[in-house]
């Protein structure tokens, strides 16, 4: 199971329900009469199949899409760390818990030890890339999903941890099966909501929610939603210090436009990022694609 990245986490979950919807539908259109011949049933079965196979080529251009973004998310630079560790060190309790281990080895990794990592404020997003990592690689997946869950419960007006079990849902699309991969997804999306509902200026957690809509496939109308959440995202940006990682949500919006047909929207909204931010090398390309004939 890979998952180096949150934002291929992000698409992952699209995708992912987006393919349990598609085989749902391509079922459905048998019906319960999928055993009987039907006069012209071959005749049928090419352009389903065209259809299928089309929107699962859209399934696969938005993950090699939203691959391209990962480098966006870890060059926000907002968050950095002051330990250069993996973990926090762990307390007298955890110490304890924890099985001893082989001098010269790397001590097992504990859900405790996890957790306090994930939702560590000062650790980068590339630490808790790799956490995450080490928790799927030590199956210990379930029970940090749970465990944060339950950190949650306890702070229930901790939007931070209410974007990490976002992510820790996400997670766990990649190893849920193809019917439960949508239901993984929704969880993941109500919980950014719900951490904008405590702080609609959260910018992690709007973007991300941005970044995953943005890369539904088109026929599943979620482009409109993605446009409007990058539109209050620069909103909420312009009303505050410039950050160092703000020209992604120009960028972002920019794509989207052209995604939908709107390219003058696109060039406009490429431009205003290039305005704040001149040295933006993906903008400024951005830009001088849109000017080739």
């Amino acid at each position: 199971m890979k998952s180096s990245t949150l934002l291929t986490v992000l698409l992952a979950s699209a995708a992912g329900a987006a393919a349990g919807g598609l085989a749902h539908f391509a079922l459905a259109g048998r019906g319960a009469n999928a055993g009987a011949p039907v006069a012209g049933d071959s005749a049928l079965a090419d352009p389903r199949l065209a259809r299928l196979e089309e929107r699962n080529a859209s399934l696969e251009r938005s993950i090699a899409e939203l691959r391209e973004g990962q480098a966006l998310l870890a060059s926000r630079g907002e968050r950095t760390a002051v330990d250069g560790g993996l973990a926090k060190p762990a307390s007298a309790v955890e110490t304890a818990a924890a099985p001893a281990a082989p001098a010269g080895a790397e001590a097992p990794l504990s859900v405790e030890n996890a957790l306090a990592r994930l939702c560590d404020p000062e650790a980068s997003y590339a630490e808790r890339t790799a956490m995450w990592e080490k928790v799927n690689q030590a199956g210990l997946l379930d029970q940090v999903v749970d465990a944060m869950k339950q950190r949650v419960d306890r702070e229930p007006n901790n939007p931070d941890l209410r974007v990490e079990l976002g992510n820790a849902y996400l997670q766990e699309v990649f190893a849920a099966g193809e019917m439960s991969k949508g239901k993984w997804a929704m969880r993941a999306d109500s919980a950014f909501d719900a951490a904008l509902e405590l702080d609609p200026n959260h910018w992690e957690a709007r973007f991300t929610k941005a970044v995953a809509l943005s890369n539904w496939p088109a026929f599943l109308g979620k482009q409109s939603a993605a446009i409007t959440q990058f539109q209050t995202l620069i909103e909420q940006q312009n009303a505050g210090p410039k950050q160092p990682h703000h020209w992604q949500s120009y960028l972002y919006l920019g794509n989207m436009y052209q995604a939908t047909g709107s390219h003058e929207k696109a060039v406009e909204a490429w431009q205003q990022g290039a305005a704040l931010f001149p040295d933006n090398v993906q903008i400024q390309q951005q830009l001088a694609n849109a000017k080739k004939p």
